[in-house]
């Protein structure tokens, strides 16, 4: 229920609500007069103040081991030994209106006339005295109160949200005004169009002042360490480039994390984030950008070429590009998650490092490209050439995407190129989806098994795959069963130039496909997350070819095998056992197509 501010007696809302600097009481910023509300504005402050330091020895159900502190206080003592707010929080407000009231104390009140002998306090009137007289004066002029700055005031240097100095004290901030040779004049740092608290600090050498006007808001808990704090994530931003906003903000408030009115993670992490952009280049817009050579590792950008209105920049180490040289197989794919216009993916080229029978295959060239047009390959796969000095390999392992075959064929022509096994099996099932047979497919109902064994083509060696695709073509058109499937499989994998049956063959294959290359992209997807900067993709990409000579050491010390579950073990086995028998002539093809069809269905 929201409580009713005391000067207008309306309901007020915490964004809305002051307190009184001398009663305490909750009130609209509006109905504040200098931090006072009206009843206490109207009262001369210099005789209230004694009224009040006297009210605590009169009325009758206070503690009687309460002792006025004006009582105490001495000709010789300073406004630092008189503490006014405590005075005042010892005594209840209403009781001291109603005292007013009756002792007819207003704004012209003459604190040496006589109570009248109707008053409720009448043999205990108040008498003013020597000590009473000084203390009075001493309110007319309030003297600088002095702290050390290790002690109430803490200073942070980069603490505001500008980076600049902020000044700390007692759940109150402040900024600095103006600077001389003497000085420096701290104001508060609650500034808005709304609210200007005109609270300040004088600081002279190490020594602190506080002005006279108060704090027009309540302090806020814990500042200190939430300056603290938020201090820290900014500088951990700004040194540990190659960790997430969101996992530095984590560590941050971990280690705050007994402080009450922490920081939510994820105000944490922008508040990183907005301060790392500030110290990054500008994002690329167009593809005629010009990339800023300071934030490019060096030895790394290999390529940036702009032809046909096509840009494709590639990055790579020279201890990558030897590897890459000197290898027998390829392994092509491309990412899109991690890149933003304007550029469409990532393309990367890996291979296996292979020491003593162990293997580990890592990322050996990385291509930004800006479109996935035939052309943009081809510049691409002329710009390879270029830097491997027109070094090809054996083989060429990628996905079946039409224009990088293409591409591949007019570049690397007497390269064997091979499509991946989980690729087109994928493209495959994605076509029984499409002409309604999947619930067919996977209840086993109709002609599933047929379907099955059209899948389990590539286990045949390649002249052999057109023959047993005959003999189930022949047996479908009997039956006038899928006979749009077989068209489309004819058309795609059996007569199709570019996709014929030697591409996808993986017969006496031990690798059939590039579930490697995906891991890899799922990794670095994790590792960079989405809607990240062009120069931070690049760092990570850095990172990683800065691993390579770890795995080859970690290799030649078998501290790195290749792990592959059990399941797919005994796979493997029984794959190369029945093309062991088939060598031998121990059973035909079809026998061939039976089997690795039963075993796909099991790995299914």
């Amino acid at each position: 229920m929201l409580p009713y501010c005391f000067g207008c007696k309306k309901k007020i809302n915490k964004l809305k609500q002051g307190v009184r600097s001398l009663c305490h009481h909750k009130v609209h910023w509006a109905c504040l007069s200098d931090g006072l509300c009206s009843i206490c504005s109207s009262v001369d402050k210099k005789r209230i103040r004694i009224i009040l330091s006297k009210c605590d020895e009169i009325l009758q159900d206070k503690s009687t081991n309460k002792v006025s502190n004006a009582e105490n206080i001495d000709l010789n003592h300073t406004r630092e030994e008189i503490d006014v707010q405590n005075i005042i929080m010892d005594v209840d407000h209403e009781e001291v209106v109603t005292l007013i009231e009756t002792l007819n104390c207003d704004a012209e009140y003459r604190l040496d006339n006589n109570l009248s002998e109707s008053s409720p306090l009448h043999g205990n009137t108040l008498h003013l005295n020597e000590n009473d007289i000084n203390m009075e004066e001493s309110f007319e002029s309030i003297p600088e109160v002095n702290y050390d700055s290790n002690g109430k005031f803490r200073i942070f240097p980069t603490g505001s949200q500008k980076g600049k100095e902020l000044l700390v004290s007692n759940g109150h901030s402040f900024v600095v005004k103006r600077k001389d040779k003497t000085s420096i004049i701290w104001r508060c740092g609650v500034r808005s169009k709304k609210m200007k608290c005109p609270a300040s600090v004088i600081q002279r050498n190490n020594n602190f002042s506080l002005e006279s006007k108060y704090h027009i808001h309540p302090p806020k808990k814990n500042l200190e360490q939430i300056i603290e704090m938020k201090v820290t994530a900014k500088q951990k931003g700004k040194t540990d480039t190659n960790v997430s906003g969101k996992r530095i903000a984590e560590n941050v408030l971990l280690h705050f994390a007994n402080m009450g009115n922490i920081v939510k993670v994820e105000n944490c992490k922008e508040m990183i984030n907005y301060h790392r952009r500030k110290n990054r280049p500008n994002e690329p817009i167009g593809r005629n950008f010009l990339i800023n050579n300071c934030f490019i590792p060096d030895d790394f950008l290999k390529k940036d070429v702009v032809e046909n209105n096509e840009r494709v920049i590639i990055f790579s180490t020279s201890k990558q590009l030897s590897l890459l040289a000197g290898s027998k197989v390829w392994y092509l794919d491309g990412t899109f998650k991690i890149v933003k216009d304007p550029f469409t993916q990532l393309f990367l080229f890996h291979s296996f490092l292979k020491k003593e029978g162990e293997l580990k295959q890592v990322p050996l060239l990385y291509a930004f490209m800006s479109s996935k047009k035939k052309k943009a390959y081809n510049l691409l796969f002329k710009c390879i050439n270029q830097l491997l000095q027109y070094k090809e390999p054996k083989k060429i392992v990628m996905d079946f995407e039409k224009a990088v075959w293409k591409a591949v064929l007019n570049n690397w022509e007497n390269v064997n190129l091979s499509g991946c096994l989980f690729h087109w099996n994928q493209a495959v099932y994605r076509k029984i989806q499409e002409l309604g047979y999947s619930s067919d497919f996977n209840k086993k109902n109709g002609q599933w098994f047929e379907m099955r064994q059209l899948m389990a083509l590539p286990f045949l060696p390649s002249h052999i795959i057109p023959i047993e695709f005959i003999k189930i073509k022949d047996y479908l058109k009997s039956i006038d069963k899928l006979a749009d499937f077989i068209d489309y499989f004819e058309r795609t994998w059996i007569l199709n130039d570019v996709w014929s049956p030697k591409r996808w063959s993986i017969y006496q294959c031990a690798i059939r496909t590039n579930n490697d290359v995906e891991g890899f992209h799922n990794r670095l997807n994790g590792n960079v997350g989405v809607n990240v900067s062009f120069y931070s993709v690049i760092d990570e990409l850095k990172r990683e070819a800065d691993l390579i000579p770890a795995y080859q050491r970690m290799l030649s010390e078998k501290k790195i095998l290749r792990y592959q579950r059990k399941l797919y073990k005994n796979l493997q086995n029984k794959i190369f056992s029945i093309w062991e028998r088939f060598e031998q002539h121990e059973i035909t093809s079809s026998e061939v197509l039976l089997k690795c069809s039963e075993l796909y269905l099991v790995a299914q």
